[in-house]
Formats: C-alpha cells, sequence, structure tokens
C-alpha cells in the first residue's frame, strides 16, 4: 500500500512538472511560454470532471461547426508540442488494468497525421466544449474490454482557444 502511495504521489509531481509553465528565452532573447495550454496525464478510467459531469454536448450536423474549425486551427499549433509529450512509457504509466499487457507498448501515436475531433460535452455557463479524439488501441487484458488511448481538448468558445490538453486510458466491455 505504501508503495502504491510513494509510485501515484511521484506520478502526480511529474505531471504537474509537465504541466507547469515554463519560460525559455526565444530566438530574440525575450522570454516566452514552452507550454503554450495546460496539460494533464489521468490514469485510466480516473474521474475527469469535464468528461464525466459535464452536460453531453449537442448533436446533429454542424451544431459546432465554427467551434471546430477554431479548435482545429489551434490544434495546428500545438500538435507537435503534445505529441512531444505522449511517450511510451508515460501511456504505460497511465494504465491500471493491463500494465503486463502494456509492456509491448513501445510506439506512441504520431500526431502528425489529421485527428478527428467530435464534441463530447459542453458546459453552458463557463461557454467550454470537450473535444475528443482517439489517438491509438491498447492492448487488453481481457478479450472483452477495448481500450483507447484519449486526448481531449477542453476549449473556450469565447476566446476560440484550446485552454487544456488532455491525455488518458478509456476502455470500454464490449459484449
Amino acid at each position: 500500500m505504501k508503495n502504491n502511495m510513494i509510485a501515484f504521489l511521484m506520478f502526480l509531481l511529474v505531471s504537474l512538472l509537465l504541466a507547469a509553465p515554463t519560460k525559455a528565452p526565444d530566438k530574440t532573447g525575450s522570454e516566452k511560454d514552452e507550454n503554450p495550454v495546460g496539460i494533464s496525464f489521468i490514469p485510466e478510467m480516473d474521474f475527469i470532471a469535464e468528461v464525466d459531469s459535464w452536460t453531453l454536448a449537442d448533436t446533429g450536423k454542424d451544431v459546432y461547426a465554427k467551434d471546430l474549425k477554431a479548435a482545429l486551427h489551434n490544434w495546428e499549433s500545438i500538435k507537435d508540442w503534445t505529441a512531444s509529450k505522449i511517450t511510451p512509457p508515460l501511456v504505460r504509466s497511465l494504465s491500471r488494468w493491463a500494465k503486463k499487457e502494456m509492456t509491448v507498448y513501445k510506439k506512441a501515436p504520431t500526431l502528425s497525421k489529421k485527428i478527428t475531433l467530435t464534441p463530447v460535452r459542453k458546459s453552458n455557463q463557463d461557454k467550454k466544449l470537450l473535444f475528443e479524439a482517439t489517438l491509438d488501441t491498447l492492448p487488453t487484458h481481457s478479450s472483452l474490454v477495448t481500450r483507447w488511448l484519449k486526448l481531449y481538448l477542453l476549449y473556450d468558445q469565447m476566446t476560440e482557444k484550446i485552454v487544456t490538453v488532455t491525455i488518458t486510458i478509456r476502455g470500454e466491455i464490449l459484449e
């Protein structure tokens, strides 16, 4: 139990360090933010407020067409930065139920290809949307379970910017 707590605290510390805004000199010598948005790495199936408690996004053709277009445009400016954070050891560390099976996971997905963003949740009071994309199908511990590496982008409709990137593992029993 004590080792699990230490491992969990270390995981949280590393996640906080990766997500902390940092500054570095640019070519002109002035400082710029290295982390263009917040980033979170959430262990498999842990509670994520936006995913697990926000209202379902409206469905229907083109309901969020303007927001999707702006989010994809913004995504282009942060995808390489995001990709640099998604390493095989990181993905393996997010796994909770298929640790043994995840030892074969050696190549993190590249984000150079176009991803499909789907609006899945919304917060009317904050004017925020949560977009979801599946980055990879992961090894599983049961033939009944399918597991995916998920990307969630928290998008602010007022500023038309992505404010947070969340990487996690989600799974589902398919009977």
